[in-house]
């Protein structure tokens, strides 16, 4: 099946198939919805939810570093890492999620439909994290495709952010600082 890709010439962001790649691919949805919409690699993406996890931790113990060779892949991670996430990667992020918990569907049909062109959506339905721009859907589970094709369109919206880029960030440069310890601002 050919994936179709969807490219407004207008779009503050595009989404795109997640692309996998670096030297600890991370194939789990909030990675991957991250890298959809950034186009960073999964890779980089779940090392910036570590590096949340980390100085949240060195802030709330006497621990001075921690170690980013015990970093482990990141399997689940919380919708406001995904939204520091997205603020290191030059987003910024508004919710979107509507009352009444609609279902992908709706959501789609309600709130993407009527979004200025090229609008990306981070959207979590089911304990699933995916990117939405247009009516089509971007997730670790066959990359990108139309909403209507998604087997998890029946699924409650239970958060939604808008996602706005506001600068241009230098990927190479952001994973070089992390590794390197450095804090930055």
């Amino acid at each position: 099946m050919a994936v179709r890709v969807y490219t407004p010439t207008d779009a503050p962001s595009r989404i795109i198939t997640p692309p996998h790649g670096g030297a600890n691919p991370n194939k789990w949805c909030v990675p991957a919805a991250i890298s959809a919409a950034t186009g960073c690699t999964t890779d980089l993406a779940a090392l910036l939810i570590a590096h949340h996890r980390a100085r949240q931790l060195t802030a709330s113990t006497t621990a001075a570093f921690v170690s980013w060779s015990d970093a482990r892949r990141i399997r689940g991670a919380y919708n406001f890492e995904a939204a520091y996430t997205f603020a290191m990667l030059g987003f910024s992020v508004a919710h979107a999620t509507p009352a009444g918990f609609p279902t992908y569907a709706q959501f789609v049909r309600d709130v993407v439909a009527n979004a200025p062109s090229g609008t990306a959506f981070y959207v979590c339905a089911a304990r699933h994290a995916s990117i939405v721009q247009g009516g089509f859907v971007a997730d670790n589970q066959g990359g990108l495709r139309a909403v209507s094709e998604w087997k998890r369109k029946r699924a409650r919206v239970q958060l939604a952010y808008r996602l706005t880029r506001t600068h241009v960030v230098q990927f190479d440069a952001l994973q070089s600082r992390i590794l390197a310890g450095r804090e930055f601002q």
